[in-house]
């Protein structure tokens, strides 16, 4: 168990560090890919809140970049939480049944908790643009689409992340 959870750790740390420098290279294109705009006039809202500075491309970099900030925050939760559970069962830990194999899942479902969140209220955010713009009759963009179905797969993947820690705690409170 104490090996399993040193693999655990070294991948999940190493797998952090990669998808910290992916975010940083998707906050590079995202920001690379927003149109300039010139403003002749002053504006109360710095450019960063103006939504005309944005086109679509920049848009969905930017939803790469919070995609992969979550999951490298995952991945390092992961790692801390292996490695304490390894130094746990080097100092005599009894195993599943401690109190450590209960705060892990709990930690699990309560981010993947927040997630679900986040992308339902993305989810919802997309599809009342998808439908006023099927009010006004224009047509639906692809990158819009595009970005409906991933916040639909982000929705179920995370619903799926909260749902397995409570399965997890319940066999562990049965053994």
């Amino acid at each position: 168990m104490k090996l399993v959870l040193g693999g655990l750790a070294i991948l999940s740390i190493l797998s952090g560090f990669y998808f910290f420098f992916s975010a940083m290279a998707a906050w590079g294109e995202a920001q690379a890919a927003m149109r300039r705009v010139s403003y002749r006039a002053p504006s109360l809202l710095p450019a960063v809140l103006d939504l005309d500075s944005y086109t679509d491309r920049s848009k969905e970099w930017f939803a790469t970049f919070f995609q992969r900030v979550f999951l490298m925050f995952v991945s390092l939760v992961v790692g801390v939480t292996s490695v304490f559970g390894s130094e746990y069962l080097r100092d005599g830990g009894n195993g599943p049944s401690s109190h450590f194999f209960l705060v892990v899942p709990a930690i699990l479902g309560s981010m993947g908790f927040i997630w679900f969140a986040a992308s339902a209220a993305w989810l919802f955010v997309g599809l009342g643009s998808a439908a006023l713009r099927w009010l006004r009759n224009e047509p639906t963009s692809d990158a819009q689409r595009r970005r409906i179905i991933k916040s639909v797969w982000w929705t179920v993947c995370s619903l799926i992340i909260v749902i397995l820690p409570g399965v997890a705690v319940h066999f562990i409170r049965q053994v």
